[in-house]
């Protein structure tokens, strides 16, 4: 177990770079914590003068490179240390120096000090800032303490150490379902390719509905009115570009979109054997054993992050994560079709906003032809038609209801009953076949069936309300 830090080593104001060099590396390397410089190691650099080739490669980076930085990092310092008792200072150096070589890439001079002075072992290494061929200086990238404490994880592993175990902080669950703005974006033009659009315009229509500000020039860029930056279409990532979304539309294709993160595939253990006799020689085989051992380091510490402590526990997650997949699945699908119907309806209530107060109007002139041939547009009578359609279909659900309760009815005096019904809006063809017969009424029959696609928008309408008041007002209805 080693508990690590990542410090950096700064050119301190009044102070020489040799002098802010000279502390730290000379508290590192003191004779009485190394036990005389018995537990120290160096890479690239002589013990003797350390400090000189530091300072020397700080003054070739400045004439190669041209620049000169008066208080940058000098160096950086890792401190590793280990648990009482598990590992012995030669063992702990050579843990260091392993460290430090992978996390530079051995393009950087370093030494390690390994100090017994306390009832912990523990490290001192210092690599410099600027590399070998003093082209380049060392990045401290984001996390990299973190990565630094993975990498001494996995050299511990491999070394038969214990690690430490990272208590599993509780989940915000004010952030749980948080989405960028990229991410919604996505989604509403998820929601807008459902809907079926001819063009790429569609889109960009439905988007302004949503309250979306469009940007046109070279690239097409949208925002909500409260953001301050407009997002290009190009930067939402492969299916969301101006070009997918027409190959999309026009092909009907699904373009490949890469998800999100970085996923690194498992990797199986090789057959170091198997290998050998394939003709594989004897270095490919050295290699094949410590990949298999870095592998199984990899292993082990997942097990331990998650607190895998037995194979029961391994099952019983992947059985829970498998079950939280389906029903996520089925949720979706669920949504889905429920998105869609909205959508329907949300269609629906528009085209009835749009031709409300026009038909209103229509109802307050009396019907008047007059009227009707001013202010005829194919949204007037799409409302009329679904008006007549749902006045049509609420009349043969009554009349089917009430010939089910005639059926099911324990009286004999009801001979016959029979009941055909035919709709097709879209067709624009209406047909009723029904037969009733009982011991107080005449057996009787109405058959209406028309065509009425190819008259014109006045005729049809009042043809539709006449057959609908003649159905009505049949001695059959009004008996029911």
């Amino acid at each position: 177990m080693a508990a690590t830090r990542l410090i950096a080593i700064h050119h301190l104001k009044g102070k020489t770079l040799k002098q802010c060099l000279n502390e730290r590396i000379e508290y590192s390397l003191n004779s009485v914590k190394t036990e005389n410089g018995e537990y120290v190691s160096f890479y690239e650099c002589a013990p003797e003068t350390v400090i000189e080739e530091f300072a020397l490669s700080k003054r070739e980076y400045e004439l190669i490179t041209g620049r000169h930085q008066q208080r940058g990092v000098i160096a950086y310092m890792i401190r590793q240390s280990f648990k009482p008792g598990e590992v012995s200072p030669k063992q702990a150096n050579k843990i260091g120096y392993d460290l430090a070589m992978r996390f530079t890439k051995g393009k950087h001079m370093f030494f390690v000090a390994t100090h017994t002075d306390r009832e912990h072992v523990h490290n001192h290494i210092i690599f410099n800032s600027t590399t070998l061929d003093c082209t380049r200086k060392f990045r401290n990238f984001f996390l990299s303490g973190k990565a630094l404490q993975k990498l001494s994880d996995l050299i511990c592993v491999e070394n038969s150490l214990s690690v430490i175990r990272i208590k599993t902080k509780v989940k915000d669950k004010r952030h749980e379902d948080s989405f960028s703005k990229r991410d919604i974006i996505r989604r509403d033009i998820d929601i807008a390719l459902q809907m079926n659009p001819k063009t790429v315009d569609d889109i960009i229509k439905f988007l302004a509905e949503k309250g979306y500000i469009i940007k046109y020039g070279k690239h097409i860029a949208v925002k909500k009115k409260e953001d301050k930056r407009f997002l290009r279409l190009d930067s939402l990532g492969e299916g969301y570009t101006q070009q997918d979304l027409e190959k999309i539309i026009v092909n009907d294709v699904k373009v490949h979109r890469k998800k999100k993160g970085y996923q690194k595939k498992l990797s199986l253990l090789i057959d170091v054997q198997q290998k050998i006799a394939e003709g594989k020689g004897g270095g490919y085989a050295h290699w094949a054993k410590v990949f298999n051992i870095k592998q199984m380091a990899q292993t082990i510490l997942f097990l331990q992050e998650h607190e895998f402590e037995s194979f029961e526990q391994l099952d019983k997650a992947t059985n829970e994560v498998i079950n939280r997949f389906h029903e996520v699945s089925e949720k979706l699908k669920y949504l889905e079709k429920q998105l869609g119907d909205y959508t329907g309806l949300k269609k629906q209530i528009i085209n009835y906003s749009m031709t409300r107060e026009i038909y209103v109007e229509y109802r307050k002139a009396g019907y008047s032809k007059k009227f009707l041939e001013a202010h005829k547009e194919e949204n007037f009578i799409t409302y009329e038609n679904r008006f007549l359609y749902t006045l049509i279909f609420k009349t043969i659900s009554f009349v089917e209801a009430r010939f089910r309760a005639l059926k099911e009815a324990p009286n004999d005096s009801y001979t016959s009953i029979e009941m055909k019904r035919y709709a097709n809006m879209n067709n624009q063809k209406f047909a009723f076949n029904l037969t009733y017969a009982s011991e107080n009424h005449d057996r009787e029959k109405v058959d209406k069936e028309e065509d009425i696609s190819n008259l014109t928008d006045y005729e049809r309408i009042t043809r539709i309300r006449m057959m609908l008041d003649d159905f009505v007002n049949t001695n059959l209805i009004q008996a029911l």
